[in-house]
């Protein structure tokens, strides 16, 4: 068995433990009362480091997730992708926006991916179901704007 499929079993074995014996809640980052408590602040800083600061606040809210799961679906497409292998990185990316269809960094991670493949059309659903999750969801906006 070669090691792209074990991986592919892997993927199908945590998604089927999720969904049948291990119910998935996962943050609703959308609606996190510190975003906007955040992005309030970030309107009215006067220096490029509390921003810097805000922005990464906000950021480390949009990627959590009550979901152990979908963190560890996460850490491994990171890992993969970090290692060269993105075809292993979508697989685990495709199983976390099936898993948590309401997680914005999924489909905004995913997002990315599709755009290193030149898949633009891909691309731009993900960054579109991320916006409408997230309307403030600045990486995918920068996105957009480079396309």
């Amino acid at each position: 068995m070669g090691e792209c499929h074990i991986r592919q079993v892997l993927i199908v074995c945590l998604t089927l433990f999720s969904m049948i014996l291990w119910p998935l809640n996962v943050a609703a980052d959308q609606n996190d009362e510190r975003l906007d408590t955040l992005f309030s602040a970030l309107k009215h800083v006067e220096s490029d480091d509390v921003a810097t600061d805000l922005e990464h606040q906000i950021l480390a809210v949009l990627r959590e997730s009550d979901s152990a799961t979908v963190e560890l679906l996460m850490a491994r497409a990171g890992a993969a992708d970090g290692a060269g292998q993105e075809l292993a990185a979508l697989d685990f990316y495709n199983a976390v926006t099936a898993l948590a269809p309401d997680y914005v960094e999924g489909w905004s991670r995913r997002a990315a991916l599709y755009f290193r493949f030149e898949d633009y059309g891909h691309a731009m659903t993900d960054l579109q179901r991320t916006l409408t999750l997230e309307p403030r969801h600045f990486p995918s906006i920068l996105a957009l704007g480079h396309t």
